[in-house]
């Protein structure tokens, strides 16, 4: 696809990305602090229990937080590139097969999430949901990938 629009197009996160790890992070981060400062249990298991969870919450929301602040997906003339502190995964436009609609339940409703499927079977595919905010060029660019699913029905 030939659009000097696309160059260095970056998509974030949008609320929905963002809502589970702050929901982590606050409970966590409150947790932490009521269990720090609280009337004491009588059960030392009990009083594990509390720091344990708060500890796994806090600790979880963190990374989820981490993870939503570095996640990205780049649109440019030739690549399309979703990134995160984990992994580099970019598909060519050429390398595209098409893509594949999933609709998840989650703790905020319904996501839907697009999977760009490679030609090649070993390559890994890319997969873009509702939770970031995407524009009328990616949308454009978007609808002239081949639906799998629609292929799947003929």
């Amino acid at each position: 696809m030939e659009n000097s629009t696309l160059v260095g197009r970056v998509y974030k996160l949008n609320w929905r990305g963002w809502v589970f790890p702050l929901v982590c992070l606050t409970v966590g981060s409150a947790d932490a602090v009521i269990g720090s400062t609280g009337v004491h249990s009588e059960n030392p298991y009990r009083q594990l229990r509390t720091v344990i969870s708060s500890v796994v919450l806090l600790v979880s929301g963190a990374f989820l937080t981490a993870i939503a602040l570095s996640t990205k997906v780049i649109l440019s003339n030739e690549t399309i590139e979703k990134r995160n502190i984990f992994n580099n995964n970019t598909l060519l436009f050429s390398e595209i097969r098409g893509l594949r609609e999933t609709i998840h339940r989650n703790l905020i409703g319904l996501t839907t999430s697009w999977k760009l499927e490679p030609k090649d079977k070993n390559a890994h595919p890319i997969e873009v949901s509702t939770a970031f905010t995407l524009d009328d060029v990616f949308c454009e660019w978007f609808d002239q990938l081949p639906d799998l699913d629609v292929e799947d029905v003929t």
